[in-house]
């Protein structure tokens, strides 16, 4: 059974791994100049994201999914050039999960252009996806030292520390990554996550507030701010951020998610598993999700269902950082090994 105690630190490791997950994009730091960066929200998969870099693909997914959609399909009489082919393949290798081959694509790429920021900037974002910080860490740097003008490789850069526990560096690259864009909102949520990861709820608060001020239909500064509104148990404004943060992006599954585990955390647990269903109904292998919802299920003492699902969970690609929360919790329901 989860417990309140658990149940919000489960909700911290759940945004930091979903934000910092999904928040890095697979695109072309090359376009950002060209690009008007517009009010569309980040995880909405429509139009331009307005808190990522412009890319060529839009749909961030949630965590340990694809953050691609190839807007390029090649053909065998593809005209692209070597580098651009690559480049494409890899998005589309991403799409379907493939993350060695797009890396190997990436490889190609780099050894083709080791001076193009492209290649290091997507190889940085799958080695973040797949919890290779050092790695990460290493790319990023290199886009940085290729051009020293590019926002989000900083703000990735903090991302990477972040996860590393280095928090006093994610801090001082997030602060880099303002300087150059003082107008990124997904920045400001970033750094916000981090603040509440370390513990420093008050300054989460002011960055998602910004957030939001800097794009009012932005539905990731809603989601977070939520989420840390449910960690401090303001429960009123926490619905009201989740609910808005759904109805600007109804088709996006981690806001379900989110609002589940404030339900989880109230002890309405019929209306969590709704939420937690819906997440699933729209993404299927949703690791998180089923983890939450037999969770749920186990406090309603509906021991089938429980099991059900965390097993599905334990099944699934991505669950290694939640391996041993979902294994303590078959183990209690006698349902492990």
């Amino acid at each position: 059974m989860t417990t309140k105690s658990n149940l919000v630190k489960l909700t911290v490791l759940l945004i930091l791994i979903s934000l910092f997950g999904a928040a890095c994009s697979q695109s072309t730091p090359e376009e950002y100049e060209d690009i008007v960066i517009g009010p569309e929200e980040f995880e909405s998969g429509q139009g331009v994201d307005a808190t990522q870099p412009p890319t060529r693909t839009a749909s961030p997914a949630p965590t340990g999914t694809s953050t691609l959609e190839p807007a390029i399909t090649p053909s065998p009489t593809s005209t692209l050039p070597p580098l651009e082919l690559h480049l494409s393949k890899a998005d589309e290798y991403i799409d379907n999960l493939e993350f060695e081959l797009a890396l190997e694509e990436l490889n190609q790429a780099i050894a083709i252009d080791p001076n193009s920021t492209d290649p290091y900037y997507q190889r940085g974002t799958i080695y973040l996806d797949q919890g290779k910080y050092d790695e990460a860490i290493a790319d990023f740097t290199q886009v940085i030292t290729l051009d020293d003008s590019i926002a989000r490789a900083y703000s990735n850069l903090g991302i990477a520390y972040a996860q590393k526990e280095n928090f006093d560096q994610a801090f001082i690259e997030f602060e880099k990554a303002l300087k150059i864009d003082p107008e990124d909102p997904q920045v400001y949520i970033n750094r916000g996550i981090t603040y509440v990861v370390n513990e420093q709820s008050g300054y989460a608060l002011a960055d998602f507030d910004k957030a939001i001020e800097l794009d009012p239909e932005n539905a990731a500064g809603y989601r977070f701010r939520g989420v840390l509104h449910t960690l401090r148990g303001e429960n009123e404004p926490a619905i009201a951020d989740l609910n808005q943060a759904i109805a600007l992006d109804p088709e996006n599954p981690e806001l379900y998610l989110a609002r589940g585990n404030y339900y989880a955390s109230v002890n309405d647990l019929e209306k969590a598993i709704d939420d937690f269903s819906e997440a699933i109904a729209l993404f299927p292998n949703f690791v998180e999700a089923y983890y939450l919802r037999g969770t749920s299920y186990a406090a309603l003492n509906d021991t089938e269902n429980a099991v059900s699902d965390l097993r599905k969970a334990l099944d699934m690609p991505g669950v290694e950082i939640l391996q041993e929360l979902i294994i303590e919790s078959l183990k209690d329901l006698n349902a492990y090994p």
